[in-house]
């Protein structure tokens, strides 16, 4: 369980990164010795295309992606505008909107399909900051958190998930920015040593929106240790 002190360091953090690549976009950020006392990379790269992709969005006059529903607090999602093409800001807006507007329904059909109680919905990119923030900071509470346990350095954490079907590719992505990572396959059942953090998992499809946990459940590791997924 974080601590206050953890908690003081992870919103002092998630409000630099935040900051940082608003106002500079190449994230020349002083880390305290504190800080540096968690593994930085991935977060960095989250807090990164999170922003690229807002800048993008905010460019185009497009709202932010995010899933939400009765039980989850919205999550801002990634459709891939901070990679490629896109994140140099060369594509023709009409391309980037008609990109926006076609994986917004795959995504909706997607959640359909699973049974899902979540959905997707635009928020502006101003709320989606906030939100992005406040989910960073809780994410890297628990991060915080795991320094005393001495299992925040590699490799980090087994963790193992299973899925109600067989030979699927597993991947996740931070409860801050969900973007999806690769994990593991086929299952099932897959293990692998992951940091500390905010995770939700889902399985891979053949275009660029996995399926993710119909429950969007988040699993904080440490303490959890793995995760059945509905798929």
């Amino acid at each position: 369980m974080p601590s206050q002190d953890d908690e003081r360091l992870a919103g002092g953090l998630a409000a630099k990164l935040v900051r940082s690549e608003s106002h500079g976009g190449d994230f020349s950020v002083e880390f305290s010795q504190e800080e540096r006392d968690i593994p930085l990379g991935d977060v960095v790269e989250n807090a990164r295309d999170f922003l690229r992709a807002a800048g993008l969005l905010r460019q185009y006059g497009l709202g932010f992606p995010c899933i939400g529903g009765p039980e989850t607090e919205p999550i801002p999602v990634s459709f891939g505008f901070e990679d490629g093409p896109f994140a140099d800001f060369q594509m023709p807006g009409g391309l980037v909107r008609d990109a926006y507007a076609h994986r917004m329904t795959i995504l909706s059909q997607t959640l359909a399909r699973s049974n899902s109680r979540v959905y997707v919905k635009d928020y502006s990119v101003n709320d989606a900051e906030s939100l992005f923030e406040h989910r960073l900071q809780t994410f890297l509470a628990i991060r915080f958190g795991a320094r005393r346990s001495s299992i925040s350095g590699t490799p980090g954490f087994l963790f193992t998930v299973a899925t109600t079907t067989k030979g699927l590719t597993v991947v996740y992505g931070a409860a801050s920015y969900l973007k999806p990572r690769p994990f593991q396959a086929p299952t099932t059942p897959v293990s692998q040593w992951i940091q500390p953090g905010g995770w939700i998992f889902g399985v891979a499809t053949s275009g660029p929106t996995p399926r993710w946990d119909p429950a969007m459940l988040q699993y904080n590791v440490p303490p959890d240790t793995h995760a059945i997924l509905a798929l």
